[in-house]
């Protein structure tokens, strides 16, 4: 997800994400999780995403669709549009876009009108990869950057997991600087759980413990050791961060065999933001959802 787009940015600037802002600047430079693809039914779904209003669809003949929410001829919602073979259409006057915003039909316009020709309706790229859908709101469509493949996304020798997104009403910034302190789990979370199978060596956690943090070529990785139930033993906590703003918790690549939990955090505008997240379990190891092992039979429908 390598960007060409290099603004020097101070902590104020991170905090606002409309067009035209530093930050939105930045993040329109990548793709963002916008959706799971089990909640984009056959009728349209408003989302916001960097500060606008935007609809998501699948047309009739499968293709995915993010356009502007409000219709360009009176701005009624296309959430209540009608989904048809070639895209999405108004239900106030009928203008019909597909899923590039070219507006293919306006029933009241004369015969022979091309007026529909001069419309051009706001359209962003759409990509789908391991049951999350995917947006692109950068200003090359022709040559926009490569979706990552993550591993959690793609393997299929075990159980993949998509999450229902969660939603936060405070800026996405307050949440993303925090993501590499593995301890404040300890304190914050350790009563937000009744079951204690999920990384339970963790909750036992008691103050002596090192941290290695490594720079990489995307981010960084956060390596937190405590000692272990016997002597020269330890835990060991891995948080990786790739920027923006995508990290994982877990396996550090397909020759791993243990739990990786990956989480795409994307902001709404500067007051809200969503993260989705996806469990990947490998066939034979532990699943921290259930608690218990999984077979190797239970594979993931993506």
């Amino acid at each position: 997800m390598a960007s060409t787009h290099e603004t020097k940015l101070n902590d104020s600037d991170l905090c606002h994400v409309g067009p035209g802002t530093p930050a939105g600047e930045m993040f329109r430079r990548y793709w963002l999780a916008i959706s799971r693809s089990e909640d984009l039914k056959d009728i349209p779904l408003a989302v916001k995403v960097l500060g606008e209003e935007l609809v998501l669809f699948r047309d009739g003949q499968g293709r995915l669709g993010l356009v502007g929410l409000h219709c360009s001829h009176r701005g009624s919602s296309l959430e209540y549009g009608d989904i048809e073979e070639k895209g999405i259409r108004c239900i106030y006057h009928g203008w019909l876009y597909d899923v590039d915003g070219n507006c293919l039909d306006q029933p009241l316009e004369p015969a022979g009108s091309t007026f529909c020709q001069k419309i051009k309706h706001p359209s962003y790229l759409v990509r789908e990869l391991g049951g999350l859908i995917f947006g692109y709101m950068g200003p090359d469509k022709k040559s926009p950057p490569p979706l990552p493949r993550y591993s959690a996304l793609i393997r299929e020798d075990g159980q993949r997991l998509v999450l229902p997104p969660r939603f936060w009403d405070y800026n996405w910034f307050n949440f993303w600087e925090n993501v590499v302190d593995s301890l404040h789990a300890y304190v914050l979370h350790k009563d937000s759980r009744s079951d204690r199978s999920w990384e339970n060596a963790f909750w036992r956690y008691r103050g002596d413990h090192h941290l290695d943090a490594l720079t990489t070529e995307y981010g960084l990785q956060a390596i937190v050791r405590w000692p272990g139930p016997a002597p020269e033993t330890e835990y060991v906590r891995l948080t990786t961060v790739a920027l923006p703003t995508v990290f994982s918790l877990g396996g550090r690549g397909e020759e791993d065999v243990g739990f990786e939990r990956l989480l795409f955090v994307t902001p709404a505008d500067d007051t809200n933001f969503m993260v989705f997240t996806s469990d990947f379990i490998p066939q034979g190891a532990v699943n921290p959802n259930r608690g218990e092992r999984e077979s190797p039979s239970r594979r993931g429908r993506y």
